[in-house]
């Protein structure tokens, strides 16, 4: 049975800092927004690894999930917490807002090569990970939210 662990941003921002990244003259253009929470479900953190609720300000911004360097290297648009503490999830446990979207996997190996994917109902994830049979070099997953295509979180298959 194969062991996993959640990894959300592991180096959470200052409202400050986030604020400054649209003042950065080297990366014109807006590099976060700040945006006010409308609905549940709608707004994963990737720092609490939880769904911000309505009322709420989140912060859109633009991340390199997959630093890779290969054709598979990525980024794009992720929402988080301002000032909050990143959340560690412990061992063989997967955050709740996972569990209610429909989820883009893929399995990547060391170097950052693409070795797997599949589309999967959230809530069947955990079994996913626990029972994965698949090319033994593939340990770290990409989740996406298979709707918009965002960047969910990385977990590592032990």
């Amino acid at each position: 049975m194969t062991q996993f662990q959640v990894q959300g941003f592991q180096s959470p921002m200052s409202t400050a800092e986030l604020m400054a990244l649209n003042a950065d003259e080297a990366s014109p253009g807006v590099q976060a927004q700040a945006v006010k929470v409308e609905t549940a479900n709608g707004y994963p953190c990737r720092v609490t690894l939880e769904d911000a609720q309505p009322g709420e300000t989140v912060w859109l911004i633009q991340h390199c999930h997959h630093r890779a360097n290969t054709p598979y290297r990525a980024s794009g648009p992720v929402f988080i917490r301002a000032d909050r503490p990143a959340m560690r999830m412990p061992q063989n446990q997967l955050p709740e807002f996972l569990t209610h979207r429909l989820l883009s996997v893929r399995f990547y190996d060391d170097d950052g090569m693409l070795r797997a994917a599949d589309v999967l109902a959230g809530d069947s994830l955990a079994q996913k990970l626990r029972e994965w049979p698949g090319d033994h070099s593939a340990r770290l997953v990409h989740v996406h939210n298979a709707a918009y295509g965002c960047f969910l979180c990385k977990i590592r298959l032990q």
